[in-house]
């Protein structure tokens, strides 16, 4: 059975003994959404924008690069999520710190095809640039998306975004015996950690059953050619 917010709200409440306080529990529950979103990157949450840089929102005050805004609700760009296609060929564009973006140089005689981005979350929407900044391209940016409040829980007979609920369940307990001193509030706190710590767990195996060690696309390039061949074959045999 799924549950809506407002019945999650009130089992809340139930638990804790805290029948009386639905509108801080409906406060707690959306913290505790907006925490989930926050240290996850979970799979529902994921978003893909698109910047055409043949139309910058802006020019930067450090070194006149066009910036471009992001999505309203863009939280962090995913791993190797920002692309562009060339005749059908996806080209992966290699991110740079804020720091290390300032020191290219950057000139009308420099036109290629993108190679770097570094993204500004100082503004409101966060905004994206690239080098070189001469060049029209359609760019593609796979992001994790922070997801919006529910508007009044306790009262909302909408379905939570997030689908683990007994865990929203005793977190949301937890959190609502702080207040009212109860002494279970570590005991509802612990169990919920572990079943969130368990989900976690699923989804990752579900995601990949590898792992993968990644060089730094920064100091060995993208496709790692100027790497010393230490697999040559012939010397030292027959």
């Amino acid at each position: 059975m799924v549950l809506a917010c407002n019945q999650i709200v009130n089992l809340a409440c139930a638990i804790a003994k805290a029948p009386g306080m639905i509108t801080q529990a409906g406060q707690f529950f959306n913290v505790i959404l907006n925490e989930l979103a926050e240290l996850n990157d979970f799979e529902l949450s994921r978003g893909l924008w698109t910047v055409n840089t043949a139309a910058p929102a802006g020019v930067t005050t450090t070194s006149s690069i066009p910036y471009y805004n992001l999505a309203p609700d863009h939280l962090r760009v995913l791993e190797d999520g920002v692309f562009y296609l060339v005749d059908g060929v996806p080209m992966t564009l290699i991110q740079k710190q804020l720091s290390e973006f300032d020191q290219l140089v950057n000139t009308p005689s420099i036109q290629s095809q993108l190679l770097f981005y570094a993204v500004d979350d100082s503004s409101s929407p966060p905004t994206i640039m690239f080098w070189p900044s001469n060049s029209a391209y359609t760019v593609n940016v796979r992001y994790i998306r922070l997801l919006p409040d529910i508007v009044t829980p306790e009262n909302s007979s909408a379905i939570p975004w997030f689908p683990l609920q007994q865990y929203l369940i005793d977190e949301l307990a937890a959190r609502m015996m702080s207040v009212s001193d109860d002494v279970r509030q570590e005991k509802f706190h612990d169990k919920a950690s572990k079943l969130l710590r368990k989900w976690l767990i699923m989804q990752r195996d579900m995601e990949s059953t590898t792992l993968r060690v990644k060089l730094d696309r920064n100091r060995f390039g993208s496709d790692y050619s100027s790497l010393k061949d230490t697999k040559a074959i012939g010397s030292g045999f027959g």
